[in-house]
């Protein structure tokens, strides 16, 4: 195989390598959401099996690119440097390889913002039922307030009775 379909070849599995990881982005999100701790486990260990697997394909990459002389080079800038033929072949890849990074990284950054929301939740509520806040304002220790109004010192009643 010559190294122009070598290239092309090494960009595909790259692409599909990128198809992978947005779906399991995908699941981590629904994991998140519906809290399934055990599902997220799953999903981050295949993550990071896809992870490794694209190390080493950037490796190939890399290699491949130097001796063809594009060391170094955007796709961009190797799209410019082909022949009209070879780059009429890439151009739908490398644009499927942009569309599927961008994608990768919208997903991996709602992944964090639901996974900080959910962290400030469940620091909120801990802080709740340990009596060091209100739940939103944790610099105020919690106050109990009777029927009227009124704050209740008394803490020795539950949740469960009416004041």
């Amino acid at each position: 195989m010559d190294k122009f379909h070598a290239f092309k070849s090494l960009m595909k599995e790259y692409d599909d390598l990128l198809e992978e990881l947005i779906e399991l982005e995908e699941d981590k999100i629904d994991a998140v959401s519906e809290d399934d701790l055990e599902f997220l486990q799953d999903c981050l260990r295949a993550e990071e099996a896809g992870m490794m697997r694209m190390r080493g394909l950037d490796v190939r990459r890399e290699k491949l690119m130097k001796e063809m002389n594009f060391a170094g080079m955007t796709f961009r800038d190797i799209l410019n440097e082909m022949a009209a033929v070879q780059r009429k072949e890439l151009q739908p890849l490398f644009n499927s390889i942009v569309r599927s990074t961008d994608i990768f990284r919208k997903l991996t950054a709602s992944i964090q913002t639901m996974l900080e929301s959910k962290t400030l939740a469940n620091e909120r509520k801990l802080a709740f039922m340990q009596g060091h806040g209100d739940g939103v304002n944790t610099s105020e220790p919690a106050r109990l307030y009777d029927k009227n109004g009124e704050t209740v010192e008394d803490r020795s009643f539950t949740r469960s009775k009416t004041v």
